[in-house]
Formats: structure tokens, C-alpha cells, sequence
């Protein structure tokens, strides 16, 4: 049989020569990779095939179409789309994949959520193995080589953090800043924080708070993300051998540096008694199997929920002896924000209405610990987070900038239309009329006159506009519900017009037909709106 496996993460190609090449259930497979200018793979007629190839190959304007001639013409009894929630969800990944053809389709990822909310996957086509489901099957004894996870949400050192230069009327201290480089001088703006903050870090600024390796002075094997300059992470890599004394084996995962998971891995194979670091700035975040690493160590401020769950899993490769794997997040909110939206999508997943019933299974598998101001790391509870969550903005803040995830325009009336966007009724209408001609050319295919590239951009700022209205307006629930409201229904049905006009600036009306016309998902808001 022939097995093919296409991705937009060439990293996870080690692991999965290591996997076919090494599991007992593949045993006499053949593993091949795809590779510039290789066109000339031939399958084995007696033993199952596994070729992989990159997104970027199949797609590169240079290969695809000699790419895809040579592949179409074996039959695949398995087509594997591998970290599939990356780059396989473009126009033109859709249309090549289309032309290999393939009995079965396996979509793969460890964060499903952008597949699901494509509409293509429902219960009966998705096999949903979460981490959570994951840590219940190793208590039950039927995981026991699952590893578990603890989080610690770490303090910077006030010494660092307080200092004046930082903050400005919008923002405060951020690892960004602190990590900001200087192109010209070829060092970090801030050289004298981040040594002092690296000297923290190894505890050799002697306060267990502000330390990993105090806390946990097992770790031997650690994976640090940082904020993406690659020159700075090779200028920290320098820092942390001189600081250290070269107790630690540093690689730098830039492509001038180590680009390839393999020479880790065979580093520790051959010096088994040597600490190591890896930097990346997202390399190896996502596929890479180091059984040895113990921990990693958020020292960049990643929003993206996909980001923080692949990277941080990456000490939970199983090893033999070992029981536990750490995340040290040194944007201490940050790891209770992530566990929100972990809730919210998973409670999407499953059709729970409340995502605080997810937040709980998580806090009940995994240990979340926190100083919050004091000087010892104590384990989190679910009011804890739930209250860290409702003193932020994270619920308004979500709503305002996932418009585009809870929001469909395609059938919006003329009258919700104009009241929407503050038109009058004759420049509503034709805006209005251009936009369903979009939205029917776009369904109908190529058989329709293409629209202008200035028709195409008109368009498209038309749809944001509304779509950043809308958000702007659902935004402003949440306060509301501090009023005692549970749902977008239940303030629509309930809150006095004055009072929600008060709270908005906008007519209750557009609300109710936002509902109404089915505009907005409810489902989707109302899962922001629990408290």
C-alpha cells in the first residue's frame, strides 16, 4: 500500500522517519521523502510506502505542476495531511491536494480548532484525543506513558520590570521589549536587563522565584521561545555559555545555526552527562520529539492559543523514567488568558454551552502554580483563574478581535445593513448589492466575469468594515452581563432598550436582528459572555 503524507511543517519529517522506521506496527515499511528536483520515486510492490512531502514543495510554482503529474499517477490508500491546521487551509493547497487521488483522508493536528471551524468536520468524521483526555487515561492506567504537565507562571524580577522606560499610557513592561535588539551595535538594546534577567533565570541572582532551575533543579533539557530576531538569538546563545560557563550545550534553531532537529537529537545521544538549551523563535515548535527535553520556557508574548499549546506540549514526549514535563511562562497572565481560550475552543468541540466546565477538567489534570506577588508558588484554583479572567479584558478583547469567526454577511437585510454602517438607504443598497454579487460570483465559480483587483479590495474593506462593526458592538456585552445577563438572547429579550443603548451607543434593534437573520453565531458569543 502507499501512504502519503503532506505538510507545512517539514520539522515533523524526523519524527516521522523515527516513527515508521523504529514502531513495531511498521515494521518492513518503507519511508522515503520528496525532495527538490527528485521526481523519480517508485513505491515497492510488496511493502507499504510512506512518502512525505512539504506544502512548500507541492505548492512552489516551480515544481508543483512536474509534483503533482508524478504523484497522481500512483493510487494512495492513505492521504495524510499533517499539522493541517497551518498551511493546508489555502485555495491552493485545497486544489492540489484534490488532484492526488486518495481512498481516505486523515487530517491531522494537536490544535484542531481552525479545521473545525471550517465547517468541515463534525462528530462523525473527527476523532477529537485531547490533552485532557489524555491525562484521564493515565490515571485510569490505560495511557501510563502520558507525562504530565505542570505550568508556572513566573514573575520577572521587580528589579527589571519596574523601571520607568518600559511604560508608556498604553502598554507596560513586555519580553519584547525587554528582548529588543539593536541592528547597528549588534546587541540587545537592554544588554544590562537581560543579563540580569538571565542571571535570575540560572539562579544565580539568588531568588528561587524567579528561577526554573531552583524550583525544578532536575531539568537538564530545556526549550526557550523567544521573540522572532534571529541575530538575537544568536547573541543569547553567546550570553547564556558566558554567564553559565558553559555548563550548557546552546543551540541556536536559525537557519544559519541548527535548522534541523536531528542535530539535537544527536547531541544528546552521544553526551548523555551535558545540560542543553535550545532558543527557537518558532522552529521545532511543532512535530519535533525530544524525549529529553524536560521544560519549556515562554520567554516571547504569543497571543495565538495554537503557538502556546504546540510549544508547550513539547516536553511531554514519553522517556523512560520520566513521570512530569514544565512550562515556565514569564508572562505570568498570559498562562490563564491561554487556558480561557483552551476552554472556549474545546467547549466548542464538544457543544458545551459553559467552557468553565473545561477550565475545571484542565485545573483537574494539569497543575497551574503562581506567586501572584508573594514569594512562594502556590497551585492554582478554578476561581482563581476565572477571577484573573474576569478582572482583564480577555472576554471583550476576544469578541472584538474574532469578529470574523462568529460573524456571516452573506445574507444580511438591506435595513441591518444601513443601520449597521450609518449609510443612507441609497448607498447602503448598492454597497449591499455588490456584496451579494461577490458572495454569488465566488459560489458559482469561474464561469463568472472576474471581478477588478479594485473591485476585489473594495469588497473586501466593505466586508471588514461590517465585520469590525459587528465586533466592536458584541465587545461591549460582557459589561452587561457584570449586570446580571447570561446570554445574547437573554439581553435581547430583557435589558431595557435605554439601558443597552447606554452601554453601546447603538439601537437595541440591531442586536435583534443580528439574532434575527442569523448574522451572528450566539453559540459562538455566548461562550464569552459566562461568568
Amino acid at each position: 500500500g502507499n501512504v502519503l503524507m503532506i505538510t507545512g511543517r517539514p520539522d515533523v519529517f524526523e519524527s516521522l522517519k523515527t516513527d515508521v522506521k523504529s514502531h513495531i506496527n511498521y515494521n518492513g515499511w518503507i519511508y522515503d521523502e520528496l525532495k527538490h528536483k527528485k521526481y523519480d520515486w517508485k513505491p515497492s510492490e510488496t511493502r507499504t510506502n510512506v512518502l512525505a512531502v512539504s506544502t512548500q514543495l507541492l505548492t512552489h510554482k516551480t515544481h508543483r505542476k512536474a509534483l503533482v503529474k508524478m504523484l497522481s499517477q500512483y493510487d494512495w490508500d492513505i492521504r495524510g495531511v499533517d499539522e493541517a491546521d497551518t498551511t493546508m487551509l489555502t485555495e491552493l493547497s485545497t486544489e492540489l491536494l484534490e488532484k492526488l487521488p486518495s481512498s481516505v483522508t486523515v487530517w491531522i493536528t494537536g490544535t484542531p480548532w481552525k479545521l473545525l471551524s471550517t465547517g468541515k468536520f463534525t462528530q462523525p468524521n473527527s476523532y477529537i484525543y485531547d490533552y485532557i483526555k489524555q491525562q484521564e487515561d493515565k490515571k485510569l492506567g490505560i495511557d501510563k506513558r502520558a507525562i504530565s504537565l505542570d505550568f508556572y507562571c513566573m514573575e520577572v524580577f521587580d528589579k527589571i520590570k519596574e523601571q520607568q522606560k518600559w511604560y508608556s499610557d498604553e502598554e507596560g513592561f513586555t519580553l519584547t521589549k525587554l528582548f529588543s535588539w539593536n541592528k547597528d551595535t549588534k546587541r540587545f538594546i537592554h544588554e544590562g536587563d537581560v543579563n540580569t534577567f538571565l542571571q535570575c533565570v540560572f539562579g544565580i541572582i539568588p531568588k528561587t522565584t524567579f528561577s526554573p532551575f531552583k524550583i525544578i533543579p532536575e531539568l537538564q533539557h530545556t526549550f526557550w521561545v523567544l521573540p522572532k530576531n534571529s541575530d538575537a538569538v544568536i547573541h543569547l546563545k553567546s550570553l547564556i555559555e558566558n554567564i553559565t560557563n558553559n555548563e550548557y550545550k546552546v543551540f541556536a534553531a536559525t537557519g544559519s545555526e541548527t535548522d534541523n532537529i536531528s542535530e539535537v537529537k544527536d547531541f544528546l545521544k552521544l553526551n548523555k552527562d551535558k545540560k542543553s538549551i535550545v532558543l527557537s523563535l518558532s522552529r521545532f515548535t511543532r512535530g519535533s520529539t525530544v524525549p529529553e527535553w524536560d521544560a519549556t520556557f515562554f520567554l516571547n508574548d504569543t497571543e495565538s492559543a495554537e503557538f502556546y499549546f504546540q510549544t508547550a506540549f513539547r516536553p511531554t514526549s514519553p522517556k523512560d523514567g520520566k513521570e512530569k514535563g514544565y512550562v515556565f511562562d514569564f508572562n505570568p497572565n498570559r498562562t490563564l488568558i491561554m487556558l480561557a481560550e483552551y476552554s472556549r475552543y474545546s467547549a466548542q468541540q464538544r457543544g458545551i454551552k459553559n467552557p468553565n466546565e473545561i477550565l475545571k477538567q484542565y485545573l483537574d489534570n494539569f497543575n497551574v502554580y503562581g506567586v501572584d506577588g508573594g514569594v512562594e508558588f502556590k497551585k492554582k484554583t478554578l476561581e482563581d483563574v476565572l477571577s484573573a479572567i474576569r478582572d482583564s479584558d480577555y472576554n471583550s478583547n476576544t469578541l472584538k478581535n474574532s469578529g470574523h469567526d462568529y460573524t456571516m454577511t452573506d445574507k444580511i437585510s438591506e435595513k441591518l445593513f444601513e443601520m449597521i454602517m450609518g449609510l443612507d438607504k441609497e448607498k447602503s443598497s448598492k454597497l449591499k448589492l455588490e456584496i451579494t454579487s461577490s458572495n454569488e460570483f465566488m459560489k458559482k465559480g469561474k464561469n463568472q466575469k472576474h471581478l477588478s483587483e479594485s473591485e476585489k479590495k473594495s469588497l473586501n474593506k466593505t466586508k471588514r468594515d461590517i465585520i469590525s462593526r459587528i465586533a466592536t458592538l458584541m465587545s461591549r456585552l460582557p459589561i452587561i452581563c457584570e449586570l446580571g445577563y447570561e446570554t445574547v438572547e437573554d439581553i435581547v429579550e430583557n435589558l431595557p432598550d435605554n439601558l443597552f443603548y447606554g452601554a453601546t451607543k447603538t439601537e437595541k434593534t440591531v442586536l435583534k436582528l443580528l439574532v434575527k437573520e442569523n448574522i451572528i453565531d450566539t453559540y459562538k458569543v455566548n461562550l464569552q459572555l459566562v461568568r
